[in-house]
């Protein structure tokens, strides 16, 4: 293994982390938001991480947690 690979790893995986904060971080400042409509109305969202090696390979399973 690499220094690059090891460095693209724990960049994924910050790259990761920053999207979970920043999704949290969304939801809390719009947890008290009102809407007249329910089209309207702010829906917490979760991020679906899937494994890289996995939908290189082809192995990716189509269920979502």
């Amino acid at each position: 293994m690499s220094l690059f690979s090891v460095l693209d790893i724990s960049g994924s995986g910050m790259n990761a982390q920053s999207v979970r904060l920043n999704t949290v971080s969304s939801n809390l400042a719009n947890a008290d938001a009102v809407s007249s409509s329910i089209d309207e109305t702010y829906r917490a969202r979760m991020p679906v991480f899937r494994a890289v090696m996995d939908e290189m390979t082809g192995k990716a399973e189509s269920s979502q947690v």
